[in-house]
């Protein structure tokens, strides 16, 4: 099989709104959902613990983990109470819009970057028409793609199942293979 392109950093997206949930919740909206992890400068005192959960919607105003059914999509870092530290986590992925953090006494949304993550894959198609809602699901289903095409094509990004169907990529595969050079990529994976 050809050697598939690795999963990279493809953007940064900065935090549009900074939320109080209905408990007091702190929760960040990054606009739009994503595939990646969060990546934020923070300083704190020793052993202080921040966790960062992360869902793509709200119910009731509150993050919404239901959805996710068993995938806990949390990270937490323990400081070190060394100054200013960066944190993002390297072996996981979540797919989401919004991002509750617990521990951080005065989170900047300055200090905190949606890092979205995907299979660093060629470009090779574009659709534009007269009709702006047919781009902007064009758009939608060129996210959905970059969100699902990790080392593997999965049938989501967020919840507990995040596998390699062949189904659902059999019925993707063309629609891919417009989008993006994947020949190499979904080779590999089979």
């Amino acid at each position: 099989a050809e050697r598939a392109e690795p999963v990279r950093r493809t953007q940064l997206l900065p935090v549009v709104e900074v939320l109080t949930t209905p408990s007091g919740a702190t929760v960040l909206d990054f606009g739009q959902n994503l595939v990646g992890r969060l990546r934020l400068r923070v300083s704190g005192r020793a052993g202080q613990t921040i966790t960062l959960r992360h869902a793509e919607v709200l119910e009731h105003g509150e993050l919404a983990l239901r959805p996710l059914r068993f995938a806990a999509a949390t990270d937490t870092f323990v400081l070190s109470g060394a100054g200013e530290q960066t944190l993002e986590p390297e072996f996981t992925f979540h797919g989401f819009r919004y991002a509750q953090v617990d521990g951080w006494d005065d989170p900047d949304p300055a200090a905190v970057s949606a890092v979205v993550l995907g299979s660093d894959l060629r470009r090779t198609g574009w659709l534009e028409t007269s009709d702006p809602l047919i781009d902007r699901l064009h758009e939608n289903a060129v996210w959905g793609m970059r969100g699902n095409f990790l080392s593997l094509p999965t049938d989501c990004p967020q919840r507990d199942e995040r596998l390699g169907w062949t189904g659902d990529a059999q019925v993707f595969a063309p629609s891919a293979s417009f989008l993006y050079d994947s020949d190499a990529f979904l080779a590999s994976w089979l």
